[in-house]
């Protein structure tokens, strides 16, 4: 994490990243989980301190729960199939939109309006997880997507922890489980700790405003 300081008036501010990245997870699911992983809810006993800040509900709300516990009692408290379902059915039933600016949604809101945009999606998915024993985080990064795209954007999904196979990623957004065309750049256990540039500035009458461009290049070698 870098920090600046001005003490002078400044106009525009340009930050630019450039990174180069090698994926290797080809198979989103060369795990075996451990035997206590395997039915839900998960018991933690062995991972309790590091677990705990990724089980903590933000902000329950009843709808949420019966959601989740309906999709657990639906395959048997299963854990990878929980996982499979709640990942195709926020896919397949759920509007998905674009939403350059904005917190979050609240989980209750997005399950409520059965829409949202990847960073909704993200978040009522974690908070389904956690209903159901599931430790889970907020991910941001980048998403290979649609290389013709004229314009790129910041991606967002949930990652789950599963003793057996550590910390793994799903894609609400395209209905898939994640393995090398997703690349995290920040993972938390509350979205706004994911956030690439916050700043503050003092004075009267000043506004700010954000805007980006995004190139994404994908090398099949």
């Amino acid at each position: 994490m870098s920090q600046i300081w001005f003490e002078e008036e400044l106009d525009q501010f340009e930050i630019e990243v450039t990174m180069q990245v090698e994926t290797l997870r080809s198979n989103a699911f060369d795990y075996i989980l451990t035997p206590e992983a395997a039915v839900l809810p998960i018991q933690h006993e062995h991972d309790d301190n590091c677990a705990r800040a990724y089980l903590e509900r933000i902000t329950p709300d009843d709808s949420v729960t019966v959601f989740a516990a309906e999709l657990s009692l639906a395959v048997n408290r299963d854990t990878v199939s929980f996982l499979n379902r709640l990942n195709r059915q926020l896919f397949a039933e759920f509007s998905h939109m674009h939403r350059e600016t904005g917190v979050p949604q609240s989980p209750a809101f997005t399950l409520q309006s059965r829409s949202g945009a990847c960073r909704d999606l993200a978040v009522l998915f974690v908070d389904c997880c956690r209903a159901e024993g599931i430790a889970a985080r907020f991910a941001s990064g980048y998403q290979k997507g649609n290389l013709q795209s004229e314009r790129r954007h910041l991606h967002a999904w949930p990652e789950v922890y599963l003793p057996g196979g550590g910390w793994r990623g799903f894609d609400p957004t395209h209905g898939e489980a994640v393995a090398d065309t997703h690349v995290t750049v920040a993972a938390a256990a509350h979205p706004r700790d994911t956030m690439p540039v916050t700043g503050s500035f003092f004075g009267e009458g000043a506004t700010s405003k954000l805007d980006f461009t995004l190139d994404i290049q994908v090398s099949e070698d």
